[in-house]
């Protein structure tokens, strides 16, 4: 019997002597065989629950230290602990809505040992040789989560210039940013050993950090404009997903896919609506305008050919992205100074023009540019729309790179 059966016939024994005791009317002659009884189960119980809370304590104390780091460090920088005498009424705390400092990464433990069993579970579909079978979901390529549009979207459209990777595989992803302008600004991170070693980018030192999620919560030290998250949420189970959510709110702007069908270690497969409401309840704000956009951009990959999959399919479909992305915004990160690019665009009016599916729409340009509009202000460089240059040869050289390096 274990600890746990234990605890729980003890509030059984207990339960039972209680009522036998309200029951038995007057306390005649049965009456101290019910003192006696009162008497000795709670100390049963007591035992037991102690019992049960080493019991617990052992199970939990895995990540013990990452999460006393967490409890001492959380919403509370280092700087900010000391009491502000002139704020007394608050208590003289300085609260940040996302975690601080810098988190150790744990990368998952190796088995010793990998059975014939295991191994033709992933029936050579996955990767995950030497890793525990929560981890190790990632395929060679997989061509669902791949959206060349989206992503261009992101960094032209949005002003996204930071990215957060979270379940990054071998970096495929990942390594699009790296090699479209963001190459000391994107990061991934990714619980599979075996992932690790075959990751592709250019440089896994500084752009790759290896963490298993379900040893401890970890979050980068800086804050990034944006996470991008595909094929990793169904992978984690729930009694985990704070771990990972102190990850996401480092991160200004969510785009996060999620599964409605299973697959290797898929432990939380639920639809569109219940997402939207964990994530709100989490503090994040689901941006349904945003969510449909990406959604439909998305679609557009199927217009762009390729040969990355070995001629089958011969263009891109992303369709972890058209058909189960959402976006949510994380207002802490983006209300910060360091984001303020976020959404930029030039801002002074030109025209207006209709476009089908979509209605009128303003066409503007670079504020500074006319010469009838000498009261413009210049924006910095560091306001002005960025622009890919020469995306079409970047996405060429990428292309060769995950091909050679697969």
């Amino acid at each position: 019997m274990t600890p746990l059966d234990s605890a729980h016939t003890a509030e059984k024994y207990y339960t039972i002597s209680y009522m036998h005791a309200q029951h038995s009317g007057t306390m005649g002659k049965n009456s101290s065989n019910v003192r006696s009884c009162l008497i000795i189960s709670p100390p049963f119980l007591l035992l037991s629950l102690v019992i049960y809370q080493v019991y617990q304590v052992h199970q939990v104390t895995y990540n013990r230290g990452q999460l006393a780091f967490l409890q001492e460090h959380y919403y509370l920088s280092g700087g900010q602990q000391q009491q502000d005498v002139a704020n007394e009424r608050t208590g003289g705390y300085h609260y940040s809505p996302f975690p601080l400092g810098n988190a150790v990464p744990l990368p998952s433990i190796r088995l010793e040992k990998q059975d014939n069993e295991t191994e033709s579970a992933r029936q050579d579909l996955y990767g995950g040789k030497g890793d525990n079978l929560h981890l190790g979901g990632f395929t060679k390529i997989d061509h669902m989560g791949l959206s060349p549009t989206v992503w261009r979207f992101m960094i032209e459209i949005m002003g996204v210039r930071s990215v957060l990777d979270v379940g990054c595989g071998r970096g495929i992803s990942t390594s699009w940013f790296v090699m479209h302008g963001l190459a000391n600004t994107t990061l991934c991170v990714e619980g599979s050993h075996d992932a690790y070693e075959k990751s592709i980018l250019p440089s896994k030192q500084t752009q790759m950090v290896e963490h298993d999620f379900s040893r401890g919560p970890w979050w980068p030290s800086k804050t990034f404009d944006a996470v991008w998250c595909v094929e990793f949420l169904e992978h984690v189970g729930m009694n985990f997903q704070f771990n990972y959510i102190q990850a996401f709110r480092k991160a200004g702007v969510i785009f996060a896919s999620h599964s409605i069908w299973g697959g290797w270690h898929h432990v939380e497969v639920h639809d569109d609506d219940w997402w939207i409401l964990k994530f709100e309840m989490l503090g994040f704000r689901y941006n349904e305008k945003l969510t449909e956009e990406i959604r439909h951009l998305a679609k557009h990959d199927k217009r762009i050919e390729t040969d990355l999959f070995d001629g089958a399919p011969k263009t891109y479909n992303s369709q972890h992205v058209w058909l189960n992305m959402l976006v949510f915004i994380n207002p802490a990160v983006t209300s910060l100074p360091q984001h303020s690019h976020l959404l930029v665009d030039h801002g002074c009016y030109n025209t207006s023009e209709d476009v089908e599916g979509v209605g009128r729409v303003i066409v503007n340009r670079k504020c500074g540019t006319e010469k009838t509009q000498l009261e413009e202000s210049i924006p910095p460089p560091e306001f002005e729309p960025y622009r890919i240059d020469n995306p079409e040869k970047r996405h060429n050289d990428w292309e060769k790179w995950v091909k050679d390096h697969l």
